[in-house]
């Protein structure tokens, strides 16, 4: 379900960008941001767990505040910013295929930031996502190389 509205939300923003009387990337953005947002503290509210969700971040438990600020200051406002940039200069397919390279971006924070060690299957899912990019980014050339 997650990668479903992903993808409907990555076309849906492109078309937005793409109008007649185009939005801007960082506005596109931002609403994306806001109705998310939205939407997350409405199902809070309607499961009722409002409480358990706010009181560990007033209460700074296990003094997590600043990794929830940081986060969400590279997550969602860095993040999905640059990547509507990204989408309103190239084909959406394109941007999609480049933003799967997350996961690589993250194991490599995880080892370098954290000590965290990378396991074989991270290794090799992140060395198949890397080459998947670069098949498409040159699948001109290769088809002229292997044809």
């Amino acid at each position: 379900l997650a990668a479903v509205c992903q993808g409907l939300g990555i076309v849906c923003s492109k078309e937005a960008m793409s109008a007649e009387v185009a939005l801007e990337p960082a506005h596109a953005a931002w609403i994306r941001m806001v109705v998310s947002c939205g939407i997350a503290y409405l199902l809070v509210i309607v499961t009722g767990r409002i409480r358990s969700e706010v009181d560990p971040i007033i209460e700074n438990r296990n003094k997590g505040l600043k990794y929830v600020l940081g986060g969400t200051l590279c997550g969602p406002v860095l993040g999905m910013t640059t990547c509507m940039y990204a989408l309103a200069h190239i084909d959406a397919s394109v941007a999609q295929t480049l933003f799967s390279l997350v996961p690589v971006f993250v194991i490599l924070i995880s080892r370098f930031f954290f000590g965290h060690r990378i396991s074989a299957g991270q290794l090799a899912g992140s060395i198949a996502a890397t080459a998947g990019v670069f098949v498409l980014i040159w699948r001109d050339d290769l088809t002229q190389i292997f044809l």
